[in-house]
């Protein structure tokens, strides 16, 4: 049985979200990256994540890297500021449902896996890729 771990943040109206300190660890070179869940909210990878994801694509048939396209296409990398905020570009807090003002959200850690969602949701898992 894997354990889920949720972790409140808050999305502020200009995007900037502060990580939880236990969570920063896990991208020791500073950077992360954020594009859409194929469910629900924003998914989120390490570079070391990012890198095997990517090359797992360029093994796929064409027709398989375009159906994935509009998942990646919105993918952004961030870097971790020193007091541990991010800043999420307003087309990804858009279509995760962040709605301007400061919005209540979670950090679900599952099976080392990151997704950011509003606080309540439900989450799909999408990490399968």
């Amino acid at each position: 049985m894997t354990e889920t771990e949720k972790y409140p943040v808050t999305v502020k109206p200009s995007g900037w979200v502060t990580l939880p300190g236990e969570i920063i660890g896990q991208f020791s070179d500073g950077i992360l990256y954020i594009g859409i869940n194929a469910g629900s909210g924003l998914k989120i990878w390490n570079k070391q994540e990012h890198d095997e994801t990517i090359e797992r694509i360029k093994a796929m048939t064409r027709e398989q890297q375009i159906m994935l396209r509009p998942l990646f296409r919105h993918m952004v990398k961030c870097e971790i500021t020193r007091k541990g905020n991010i800043c999420i570009p307003k087309r990804l807090r858009e279509y995760a449902g962040f709605d301007g003002n400061d919005q209540e959200a979670e950090l679900i850690v599952k099976d080392g896996k990151y997704t950011l969602c509003r606080s309540g949701s439900e989450v799909v898992d999408s990490h399968a890729l």
